[in-house]
């Protein structure tokens, strides 16, 4: 399972998600979720209201209405409609102008990484995640984790080097899971249960415990984000962070509302949790802060797939966009100095990753460069694009 959006987005349809952005190369395709499960004529219905509710920023209807079908989702196929060249790890080729301004880019090169642990953590091997697959760079490693606890809670300690053959660590960052299953849903994000956070807390000064002096970062996305942004700001556990990179976050804070300049926001445009973010909401729900970010560290309007409300949440979909800017940045774009060691890495950690919709992609080029070249449909040899294994 993946990020909270994506627990219950399953049971979505018609959903015009996965518009790949003009700027891509590629024109847009429209395409549809489909659950063979839940009876068409009750979920078609269903699921168009809570569409609807979505885009005109009903949150608090569509996501109970998404949530009644939960228990009838099927597996979906996403890749069915994922096409264009961002699915692929070729540099972005965009036209003259700005496309990026100042806030992505400096976000995306700063937090690519974090972005990369926070969707890490929450890919499994099921045929979803092995379709949507990051691979970790050398310098940063897995370390413990704590078995998944009743109340929805799950995090991941990752150790980083400057170096993958340095002795010591420059840092360590835990990565927060958020909801992904219904018992999260319901007493976590519907109701006001603060279980998960008191996790949070504790097991944030466990980590800062195990390693003394060393920079600690928080990272999640969703309510994952919710969790680092609250370990960030309550006062048992503020000291011990360093940074924290909200991805798509829930504002479900239980903290205070001041700005805190440790906090970093990275958000696909138009996303669901959009439209939580924001004081009315802080008004009318309990447990909902502002998230506190500065402006200028606010990067909330990554673009690079046209997609819906609920698609644009998905964690590959954010990761896939910071690490294509990230990279954008380093190489075409420069903001000032980057560490020699770090300026070809993003295109390292996309080149590395497996996504079956650039499967696809490469197979159709094969198709298109045989034609090209004359030869008959029939006698064209395609082979099949190969990319890295697996492995947890």
């Amino acid at each position: 399972m993946h990020s909270s959006m994506e627990s219950f987005s399953r049971c979505l349809v018609h959903a015009d998600a996965a518009k790949l952005h003009p700027a891509s190369g590629r024109f847009s395709q429209s395409w549809s979720y489909q659950s063979r499960d839940v009876p068409p004529s009750i979920r078609e219905n269903v699921v168009n209201i809570a569409d609807i509710a979505m885009k005109n920023g009903n949150y608090l209807l569509s996501l109970v209405l998404a949530a009644v079908l939960l228990s009838g989702c099927a597996s979906v196929d996403y890749t069915k409609h994922e096409k264009g060249a961002f699915w692929c790890n070729e540099p972005l080729k965009l036209s003259d102008g700005v496309h990026f301004d100042e806030r992505h880019l400096n976000a995306a090169r700063r937090g690519y990484l974090y972005a990369l642990a926070a969707a890490w953590v929450l890919q499994t091997t099921n045929p979803e995640g092995a379709d949507h697959w990051f691979n970790l760079p050398a310098r940063i490693k897995p370390s413990e984790g704590l078995p998944r606890h009743h109340s929805g809670f799950e995090v991941r300690t990752f150790e980083v080097k400057e170096d993958p053959s340095d002795p010591v660590l420059s840092e360590v960052v835990v990565a927060f899971t958020g909801s992904n299953d219904r018992d999260d849903w319901l007493f976590t994000n519907f109701l006001f249960s603060q279980r998960q956070y008191e996790l949070a807390r504790e097991y944030v000064k466990q980590v800062a415990q195990k390693y003394p002096g060393i920079r600690l970062v928080v990272t999640g996305v969703s309510l994952g984000g919710a969790l680092a942004g609250h370990v960030t700001k309550r006062e048992e556990t503020r000291d011990y962070i360093a940074e924290a990179w909200l991805l798509n976050p829930s504002p479900k804070l239980y903290a205070n509302d001041q700005v805190d300049q440790r906090i970093w926001v990275l958000a696909m445009r138009g996303e669901i949790l959009h439209a939580v973010r924001t004081p009315f909401m802080e008004t009318i729900w309990p447990g909902i802060n502002r998230i506190g970010a500065p402006w200028y560290q606010t990067a909330d309007d990554f673009y690079q797939v046209k997609s819906s409300v609920v698609y644009a949440h998905f964690r590959w979909l954010i990761a896939r966009n910071v690490l294509f800017v990230a990279d954008y940045a380093h190489l075409q774009h420069k903001l000032g100095p980057v560490d020699p060691r770090r300026v070809n890495e993003p295109r390292e950690i996309l080149e590395a990753s497996c996504f079956r919709a650039c499967a696809k992609e490469k197979e159709w080029q094969q198709i298109v460069e045989g034609r090209n070249a004359g030869i008959p449909y029939e006698e064209i040899k395609i082979v099949p694009w190969a990319c890295m294994k697996p492995s947890q």
